[in-house]
């Protein structure tokens, strides 16, 4: 995934490891996802914002199967950058993207 269709803003990966748990992902769930990661590129007030250490960061989710991607919002460049992709996990997925960005 390279860009959200008819946008301005471009998708890319915080590292390696996002992509890779990315591209794991079932199609069908990918392709849930990319939906949302579209309509949030066209509008970026529909984000989903995170609080306590990974505020400033928002998510996607999916309910079932419990999926999350926790990704950032650079406005200024334009960009929806994924942090991390996984189960929820009792939440594990948020200490995962924490972790990632001490």
């Amino acid at each position: 995934m390279n860009s959200c269709n008819d946008t301005t803003y471009d998708v890319h990966y915080y590292n390696g490891n996002a992509e890779k748990c990315w591209k794991k992902l079932p199609q069908d769930v990918k392709k849930r996802f990319a939906k949302q990661i579209e309509k949030v590129c066209r509008n970026p007030a529909l984000a989903k914002p995170l609080s306590g250490d990974l505020a400033g960061f928002y998510k996607l989710k999916l309910q079932s199967p419990a999926y999350r991607v926790v990704y950032q919002l650079d406005t200024s460049q334009h960009k929806l950058i994924i942090i991390a992709v996984g189960v929820r996990n009792n939440g594990k997925i948020y200490d995962i993207a924490a972790k990632k960005l001490e």
